[in-house]
């Protein structure tokens, strides 16, 4: 019974701990009504490009 109750608090502590790195960290999705460019089409990816007619860059090589 002792070790139960041990390891739900160890549950209990590391939740915790996990609950405040979310709240320090900064948010990873935005939702935008207007498209706008993302991680991969700043780094000259194209945004709607089809990789297998050749249209993977935004700039051809």
């Amino acid at each position: 019974m002792t070790d139960t109750i041990k390891t739900i608090q160890e549950k209990i502590k590391q939740a915790t701990k996990e609950q405040k790195k979310l709240e320090q960290s900064p948010d990873i999705i935005e939702i935008h009504e207007d498209d706008r460019p993302g991680f991969w089409e700043v780094r000259g990816y194209h945004n709607d490009a089809d990789p297998w007619r050749g249209g993977r860059y935004s700039v051809n090589y």
